[in-house]
């Protein structure tokens, strides 16, 4: 699953939240015969789907409600969002589903994506969307073993670490250090 904002085309968030990157590793795998499927909220025409992606690649444009959601979030394996900038929503959003992610180092990611642990990150900015995390996305796709252990992981970081009792308590530890720190 890859999830894009309802104004991707208007305001360049296909691009901000990796659109482009998410098209040629799909496209790139399916060229390798991979047996992937994506859904993609996005108003835009993907590559991807005139690559041996009939019926492979779903586009979303129209909303979806909460259950629609769930659905398909439910139903997914992997959450795809390398972007410019962190989504922090749309990524506890899939890790609540288990769901490994693919996506972008830096922007506070590591507190929700440890690459090879839970998730496989890169820079952007640099060629690690190349060859070689092709290479690694479709050893997961492929490995479904090793995509059971990532999930089993990511459901336990993410049940540690974001629950709502949790940030309930850091959210109360970080008041009453302000209120020491300034004798309230």
């Amino acid at each position: 699953i890859a999830w894009s904002s309802w104004r991707d085309l208007k305001d360049g968030n296909f691009f901000k939240r990796g659109g482009p990157i998410t098209d040629m590793i799909v496209s790139s795998l399916l060229r390798q015969g991979v047996k992937v499927n994506l859904i993609m909220r996005t108003a835009k025409d993907l590559e991807c789907s005139l690559v041996n992606g009939r019926g492979r690649v779903v586009t979303i444009s129209q909303y979806l409600d909460k259950p629609q959601m769930d659905e398909l979030f439910y139903k997914g394996d992997i959450f795809m969002i390398p972007s410019l900038q962190v989504h922090s929503a749309s990524l506890t959003y899939a890790l609540s589903y288990g769901m490994p992610c693919i996506t972008t180092n830096g922007w506070g990611i590591s507190e929700f994506c440890v690459d090879g642990f839970n998730s496989l990150c890169g820079d952007v900015e640099s060629d690690c969307y190349g060859s070689d995390m092709v290479k690694r996305i479709k050893e997961l796709c492929e490995n479904r073993s090793l995509l059971i252990k990532k999930s089993q992981n990511t459901l336990a970081l993410s049940k540690s670490n974001h629950s709502r009792t949790n940030h309930k308590n850091n959210f109360a530890n970080l008041i009453n250090m302000a209120m020491r720190q300034y004798n309230l």
